[in-house]
């Protein structure tokens, strides 16, 4: 696991570039505490902050082939590295280390531009072909590990985070639309960032960089509902899920596990700990406000499994998390759920360096509570126009606010709101949080949504999340949280192999009627307790409803004021005392808006003040 950066440009690199992309390690020296290393020679200068994982006395980059015709830098973990090795050594192939970073370089000097297609892991690389002059820049299938880049005066700039790329200089220039964006849904989507002129790569493709000019290629295409054999689909997905969590757990350190005690960290743990060759070491976190603490589901999975397990409580001084979350996210970023997250990974980092964790399962086998609206709306649909309108509606806004988690009020309100439109958009409504300039923002699901080729409606729906909101929400927040706290996380129910035998099936294997990750349950039943797969989905929160009126609300006064407000131009002074004075008076929850007001003003004065 590391931090990589980079330069290339038309000409030769100027002198002073050494210094440049110095300064571009510094600021991911959290990714990768153990070494930095740099290379610059010519038109070209590669970089990484590295976390030592695999080959821990060799595995320095940059790497390069015998004759230094190819450099590559790489972040995260390439977990078929051994067999790739095996297979290019038979080709003639001579290695020099035994770090699967070396395994890429050797690949596509084998197998060219196809090599991508060999991989099996969670990465972004970047590969210089000092003969032809070229740059690829590779990102993993799901997007688990991120990559930026941007073309200024003649060079191509990349890294694994923008406040790298920020570091050579580059123009501020604020991105209105991409603060729209992040306005309807808290994070920043799609591929554009904060910053003009500064991009994301996409999950799944492939930038070519040569003589100035860029070309990016998509080389991940999944197909959906594939047909096949459908027999025995529970030992067919049992036998994935093994075959998953042992490829994460190639490492040279200790690895550990995040443990909320839901059905998709409770299953890697209890596949881990089978497979481990040592006591699997778990963690968790609570919280004082009863309705969000699951210690007691974490606990009954440690104890069944004879994990080494460790908990956190979340009672530390809140504002002193969202300061230091607030400092290492380098885009405008709300998902509150990344505070208990940074909690865990700083907690986590005492006694580990890699965790394993259940991110992705409920895009990947249909376990969100959204999936059940989309089933009702099709029921809710059928009802008469005045029934809902006349007394649905009315009664579901009349329900007093709460301030739990996930409480039935929010849901249902929630509901309504969408519950309008046609599929997609409903689907999309129920996730945001502001609708006033959300055109833009829900075109990019719709863009998705509309390229797929399937009659299957909820097949669809599951598929966009796992193109937008798991890329550019869930793993984001992971990632940033993890490595602020040079944590390495591992997600094992992202593994291609098995996301691909999923995408192949019916949508009747992951949601039927109101019943969530249907196929999951069945399979797991008998090794997971009863008491897990049966409750009800809950999924990672943290009490920012209580926040606001309680222990944040000094700081939240402060950094919403209608003065600063004013000054700043951004929001409506008025419109943001409302949303306060109806959340703190507890006739509404407004505490999603306001904590995408807060995490942009808190990231503003980091970057703009």
């Amino acid at each position: 696991m590391c931090g990589i950066y980079g330069i290339v440009g038309r000409e030769k690199l100027p002198v002073d570039a050494k210094v440049m992309l110095t300064r571009m390690g510094v600021t991911l020296r959290k990714r990768g505490p153990d070494d930095q290393g740099e290379y610059c020679m010519g038109n070209a200068g590669l970089g990484a902050s590295r976390l030592s994982i695999i080959d821990l006395p060799g595995g320095d980059q940059p790497l390069f082939t015998e004759n230094k015709r190819i450099w590559v830098v790489q972040n995260g973990e390439l977990y078929n590295y051994k067999e790739l090795r095996q297979e290019l050594e038979s080709l003639g192939h001579a290695f020099s280390s035994n770090s699967d970073t070396e395994t890429y370089g050797h690949a596509y000097e084998a197998y060219g531009m196809e090599f991508a297609g060999k991989l099996r892991g969670m990465y972004a690389v970047a590969l210089w072909d000092s003969n032809e002059q070229k740059l690829l820049l590779v990102r993993d299938r799901l997007g688990i590990k991120p990559l930026y880049y941007s073309e200024y005066r003649g060079k191509l700039f990349f890294a694994s985070e923008l406040k790298s790329i920020l570091a050579t200089g580059i123009p501020r220039t604020f991105n209105g639309q991409a603060f729209q964006d992040y306005l309807t849904v808290n994070y920043v989507p799609g591929t554009q960032s904060i910053f003009e002129n500064i991009y994301k790569l996409a999950p799944g493709h492939m930038l070519i960089w040569k003589q100035g000019k860029i070309r990016i290629e998509k080389y991940w295409k999944p197909a959906l509902e594939v047909g096949g054999n459908e027999n025995n689909l529970q030992d067919q997905l049992l036998e994935l899920l093994r075959e998953a969590v042992r490829c994460n757990l190639v490492s040279d350190v200790p690895v550990g596990a995040f443990l909320s005690g839901g059905i998709d960290s409770s299953a890697v743990v209890a596949l881990a700990s089978q497979h481990y060759g040592r006591k699997l070491q778990t963690f968790a976190v609570g919280f004082k406000e009863k309705s969000f603490d699951e210690l007691k589901y974490a606990r009954m999975i440690a104890k069944a499994y004879q994990t080494d397990h460790h908990e956190v409580q979340l009672d530390l001084d809140p504002q002193e998390l969202v300061e230091k979350v607030g400092a290492y996210f380098d885009e405008p970023f709300a998902d509150s759920s990344a505070i208990g997250v940074y909690a865990i990974s700083e907690f986590a980092r005492k006694k580990v360096k890699v965790v394993l964790s259940g991110d992705g399962g409920d895009e990947i086998f249909g376990g969100y509570v959204t999936y059940q609206a989309d089933t009702l709306l099709r029921i809710y649909n059928r009802l008469p126009v005045w029934v809902r309108e006349k007394i649905i509606s009315r009664l579901v806004s009349s329900l007093p606010s709460s301030h739990d988690k996930m409480s039935w009020e929010f849901k249902a309100k929630r509901f309504v709101r969408g519950a309008q439109e046609d599929p997609l958009k409903a689907h999309f409504l129920w996730k945001v949080i502001s609708t006033g300039k959300s055109a833009h923002a829900l075109g990019i699901w719709e863009e998705v949504y509309k390229s797929i080729e399937s009659t299957d409606a909820m097949n669809k729906l599951l598929f966009t999340d796992m193109k937008t909101s798991l890329v550019w929400d869930m793993l984001t927040k992971v990632d940033r949280m993890s490595m602020a706290n040079s944590l390495e996380v591992r997600v094992p129910l992202l593994d291609h192999k098995l996301v691909e035998f999923m995408l192949g099936l019916s949508s009747k294997y992951k949601v039927k009627g109101l019943n969530l990750k249907v196929l999951l349950k069945k399979t797991l039943r008998g090794i997971l307790p009863d008491e897990i797969l049966d409750r009800p989905k809950a999924g990672f929160h943290v009490p920012v409803a209580h926040w606001i009126k309680n222990e944040l609300e000094d700081m939240v006064g402060d950094y919403l004021s209608p003065t600063r407000l004013k000054r700043e131009g951004h929001f409506d002074s008025e419109f943001v005392a409302e949303l306060l004075h109806d959340h703190i008076e507890m006739k509404a929850d407004n505490s999603r808006e306001i904590w995408g007001l807060l995490c942009f003003e808190i990231w503003r004065d980091n970057y703009f003040s």
